[in-house]
């Protein structure tokens, strides 16, 4: 029992010093918390004192702006008087020569107020003059801000005239360009429009690449009739007739220049003439080549291939070099019956064929 209580006594003694430990904590926080407030209260009454200055100082600025404006106007006052004051001075010797002259009275008070009244109507005539003067100047001002605005759209319109006029000139070589190669492409289709037909290109072609036939025998003279052996170192005199050919007269060309509609009807003409003249020329060739694929003839396309379909679509010639194809319309007589045009007779020189004397009628 006794160590009990005195296990007891030892608890209840250490709380107590706890006790006295945690008093004496909350005894100096207090303290600490006093003086933060007392050190407010220094700060807060610091502050007020601060911001009365400062509202004091605001007030002393706020005077002292308006003093600097009122000194600024009194001494623009005190400049006009004293150029009033220089003025004044400046006439005071006329004036007082001039009161001497007048003299004294009621007259001379008169006159003095005239020429008072009239001094004050100049004045106000000049007043309205310098008024006058300044609007005039405002007016060129803005005259003068207008000028200018329009010289600056003057300009940007020059400026845009000289791009569009580089654009043009850039526009114009590239035509002239344009028109130099279809100059060429046009000699180039000239040339080959000179070439000769497929018929004959094919005919030389076979007669050049084929092998020579077997009953081709080479050229040797034919035996006499009297089956005597020719002397070929024997000599005849041999008369030769005269040359009798006549000569063909040059006729100078003429480019006849056809209207529309006739040269129309003249292509359609020439086109059907064209074909009877195809259709001449395989009559008198053999049915064997007639028939080949060498001797068909087609408007378009490669030379060894036949047109398989003679529809509306067809290829040919663009116009630059190339093929392309294009849509064919129907032919005019279809739609309407084409009517008859008389064609004008156009005088062509006769081909200049060069006649030599030949030897045929002596050999025989």
């Amino acid at each position: 029992m006794k160590a009990r209580l005195s296990s007891k006594e030892q608890e209840w003694w250490d709380k107590q010093k706890v006790m006295d430990s945690l008093k004496e904590m909350v005894d100096k926080q207090r303290r600490d918390l006093d003086n933060g407030r007392k050190e407010i209260m220094e700060k807060e009454m610091l502050c007020s004192a601060l911001r009365k200055q400062m509202m004091y100082l605001e007030t002393q600025k706020n005077d002292s702006q308006a003093a600097k404006e009122e000194i600024q106007r009194l001494r623009t006052k005190m400049k006009t008087f004293e150029s009033m004051d220089t003025l004044l001075q400046g006439h005071r010797a006329e004036v007082e020569s001039m009161i001497r002259d007048m003299g004294v009275g009621h007259a001379a008070v008169e006159q003095l107020s005239i020429y008072c009244v009239s001094l004050k109507k100049e004045y106000d005539n000049l007043k309205g003059g310098l008024k006058s003067s300044h609007d005039m100047c405002e007016k060129l001002k803005k005259e003068l801000l207008s000028s200018t605005n329009k010289l600056q759209k003057a300009s940007v319109e020059v400026n845009q005239t000289k791009e569009e006029m580089k654009s043009l000139q850039n526009d114009q070589a590239n035509a002239y360009k344009e028109i130099s190669s279809l100059k060429k492409k046009v000699e180039f289709l000239q040339k080959t429009l000179r070439t000769p037909t497929r018929t004959n290109e094919t005919i030389n072609r076979l007669i050049f690449e084929s092998p020579a036939p077997l009953e081709l025998k080479q050229p040797r003279f034919h035996q006499a009739s009297d089956s005597e052996d020719v002397d070929l170192n024997m000599t005849y005199d041999v008369t030769t007739p005269d040359d009798t050919a006549k000569k063909s007269t040059k006729v100078p060309s003429k480019k006849m220049r056809l209207d529309p509609h006739s040269m129309s009807m003249s292509k359609h003409n020439e086109k059907s003439s064209s074909l009877t003249k195809v259709q001449q020329e395989d009559g008198s060739m053999d049915p064997f080549f007639r028939n080949s694929l060498l001797f068909r003839k087609k408007t378009f396309g490669s030379m060894l291939e036949p047109q398989r379909k003679p529809g509306a679509v067809r290829t040919g010639y663009d116009g630059l070099g190339g093929r392309t194809k294009f849509i064919q319309p129907s032919p005019l007589a279809q739609i309407r019956p084409l009517i008859k045009v008389k064609r004008k007779k156009v005088t062509r020189p006769p081909p200049k064929i060069e006649t030599c004397l030949t030897l045929d009628s002596f050999l025989e």
